[in-house]
């Protein structure tokens, strides 16, 4: 029973290096860092708090990036393609 605490430790590191992976598709990368984040606050109870702490990290610095590649890549084309209308209508 010792060995299941440190469970969602291990859960979150590996949750935490596949975040850092998948941040480029957005909807996997929200899904995986936000289990991650969750397995790394219920690892920290447990007796691998280390491991959990670098889960945690990892997961938070994968759903930060997700936020900001998702920001930038979805954002901008609409803007663009906005001014880019206005741009033709005007030219006539």
């Amino acid at each position: 029973m010792e060995n299941q605490k440190g469970i969602p430790a291990v859960i979150s590191l590996v949750l935490g290096v596949i975040g850092l992976c998948a941040w480029i598709i957005t909807p996997y990368g929200v899904i995986v860092n936000t289990m991650g984040i969750i397995m790394g606050f219920l690892g920290i109870s447990g007796c691998k708090k280390g491991m959990a702490m670098i889960g945690l990290v990892l997961s938070l610095l994968g759903l930060g990036l997700t936020i900001i590649f998702a920001t930038t890549s979805i954002i901008p084309p609409i803007y663009i393609g906005e001014n880019l209308i206005n741009i033709l209508i005007f030219w006539k």
